[in-house]
């Protein structure tokens, strides 16, 4: 078995023990608190960097759920420009375009202004890795006095587990909904149980090389 289901299906393991050996109340916690960050998050930032992780492609398109995190991008860069804007995502099949490419192509096509300076990320593939490389291109950022601020855009069910990540790697960032509002339907439901149950072994090692390498691309109209 390859590492990356291996080790996913032993944290899936981990977290039924943790719900079984509770009665249920571990997860029903984590459940609560998920849904409390998806229902209550705001769909507005004023921070200088922007990062949007990746989704998994469709037919190597952006699919729904993505677009709504890059649309959620282009409106925030309307109202005010960033100093920069970081996509990031891996190319999950050979020969196929990967995340972030997808993202910039689909920004592209809303209108973003060629100002705008956005970064490519293609490597990452999990959410450790998007905030990893984030706080890596933070570091490289021109000191002018300033301590810039990072926004993570997101589904509303993935940002709890945003929040949980990034507070493991001691980041202080903003959590941004991508969609306008919660709404409770039985997929965004089982989404968040599935999230609630991953934050539940996010002590786990996650499977990947971190060390991202970025690509600075400025998208043409």
């Amino acid at each position: 078995m390859d590492a990356r289901p291996a080790q996913l299906l032993r944290r899936g393991l981990r977290a039924l023990w943790l719900t079984v050996s509770s009665g249920g109340a571990a997860l029903w916690r984590q459940l609560r608190e998920t849904r409390r960050i998806a229902r209550d998050a705001s769909v507005w930032s004023d921070a200088d960097v922007l990062l949007v992780p990746g989704h998994r492609l469709r037919g190597g398109e952006v699919g729904r759920r993505f677009a709504h995190r890059v649309d959620r991008t282009w409106r925030l860069c309307r109202k005010q420009p960033r100093d920069l804007v970081l996509l990031s995502g891996y190319a999950g099949e050979t020969g196929s375009p990967t995340e972030a490419q997808a993202a910039l192509g689909y920004l592209t096509d809303l209108g973003l202004s060629p100002s705008q300076r956005i970064v490519l990320d293609n490597h990452a593939a999990t959410t450790r890795q998007n905030l990893e490389a984030a706080r890596e291109r933070l570091a490289m950022l021109p000191s002018d006095g300033r301590v810039r601020r990072l926004a993570v855009i997101s589904n509303r069910y993935h940002l709890a587990r945003i929040g949980a990540i990034a507070q493991r790697l001691d980041m202080d960032v903003e959590l941004v909904a991508a969609e306008r509002r919660w709404r409770a339907s039985p997929r965004a439901c089982l989404a968040l149980l599935l999230e609630s149950a991953a934050i539940m072994t996010l002590d786990s090692v996650e499977p990947g090389d971190t060390n991202a390498q970025l690509q600075p691309i400025t998208p043409n109209p």
